[in-house]
């Protein structure tokens, strides 16, 4: 027998000789195993402990119920996960725990499968502006959380609104979920002039305040905020210097161990004056649908507090609560991502989950745009 031969046969020996139980888990958790299994049980636990800690609703006085029904879903959750080991229905389970809060900034999502999520990116109508009649301009408006490249097109309507205030406007605001709501300050500044928007929103917020949840976690995201808005409207616009105060004083807050910042009567807090003179002698259409939710919300609450000619069209909108500003993590099981307000608003006009409903209901296809033009050059201009 050569030598090759009996190294080769030494080998097989140690190679059969060793236990079984050394080489099964390795082959095991190889090739039988899972790469990455979902502990939603761990999701849950987290879910609750960032809701006990950032949520405003959680030491709301004046939501007494928010903290024993949050704990009521929770447990109807817990049991849910019990009854099945299909990871689709504990991701269902989980996403209608989201839902149980009936509050359009508090959601939970999976996403199990990232073949899918590419498949159907986001689809969106560009911003812009056309002339679709001698003096009626069409304006869309599809989002108020604009990308770069949006922002620089959104700034440009905004620019060019001051020269159609004796024109026709008509705002499509089909399918947009709302953003940074001072972007349709800016949009009203444009058209009726920084002053008059100015006293009308005064008046119509004179008794509105906020209170932040203050948390660790809620400062984080807060101080990320600022460079976006610095990016987006400068350093000294009234919302970013707005910010920083917020920043500033919720950090004073967390430091003295306080529940909630209330936001202060500070700089984007406009002074009412009574010889503001409204600049639009125009008319404004804007179309609304059930997409509409958030900033979108706030911007009709706007134009209403405008006192102008001012006609809505479409069909009712959606509805958001008092919790305000949304604000997302990812879960552990890092499949999943918790949204949540972190603000509440104080004695806002449009109460908790109130929707917006059109003077013209519109009985067509609303996603037909050609349709919809037709409409309403032929209907809501006469």
């Amino acid at each position: 027998m050569s030598l090759n031969i009996k190294i080769y046969l030494l080998i097989l020996s140690v190679i059969f000789a060793i236990p079984a139980f050394c080489t099964s888990p390795t082959y095991t958790s190889e090739i039988v195993m899972p790469q990455h299994v979902i502990d939603f049980n761990k999701d849950l636990t987290f879910i609750r402990k960032t809701l006990l800690e950032d949520h405003p609703g959680v030491c709301n006085a004046l939501d007494a119920e928010f903290l024993d029904e949050m704990e009521k879903n929770f447990k109807i959750a817990e049991q849910k996960l019990l009854t099945t080991d299909v990871i689709e229905e504990k991701a269902k389970i989980l996403q209608e725990l989201g839902r149980s809060f009936h509050d359009a900034h508090l959601w939970i999502r999976y996403d199990l499968s990232k073949t899918a999520i590419s498949s159907t990116p986001r689809e969106i109508r560009p911003f812009g502006i056309q002339e679709v009649k001698q003096g009626v301009f069409w304006v869309n408006i599809p989002t108020f959380h604009p990308s770069t490249d949006e922002t620089k097109n959104l700034n440009e309507i905004i620019k060019s609104l001051a020269g159609f205030r004796e024109q026709t406007i008509i705002f499509d605001l089909r399918g947009n979920g709302g953003g940074n709501s001072s972007w349709g300050v800016e949009l009203l500044n444009a058209l009726f002039g920084e002053e008059y928007v100015n006293q009308q929103l005064a008046e119509s917020n004179r008794n509105v305040y906020i209170e932040w949840r203050i948390s660790q976690g809620n400062l984080d995201h807060v101080k990320a905020l600022i460079p976006i808005l610095q990016d987006q409207f400068g350093e000294n616009h009234p919302t970013t210097q707005q910010l920083k105060i917020n920043y500033k004083e919720m950090e004073d807050a967390f430091l003295h161990g306080e529940n909630y910042y209330s936001e202060s009567q500070g700089i984007d807090q406009p002074t009412q004056s009574s010889n503001a003179i409204n600049s639009f002698s125009g008319h404004i259409i804007a179309i609304i649908d059930k997409s509409c939710g958030s900033a979108c919300l706030d911007f009709i609450d706007d134009l209403k507090a405008m006192n102008a000619n001012i006609t809505f069209v479409g069909e009712t909108t959606g509805a958001d609560s008092v919790y305000m500003e949304l604000r997302t993590v990812s879960l552990p099981s890092e499949k999943g991502t918790l949204g949540f307000p972190i603000k509440v608003y104080r004695n806002r006009p449009r109460g908790h989950n109130v929707p917006h409903t059109p003077d013209i209901q519109y009985k067509g296809n609303l996603q037909d745009t050609a349709e919809l033009q037709s409409f309403i050059l032929t209907q809501s201009l006469n």
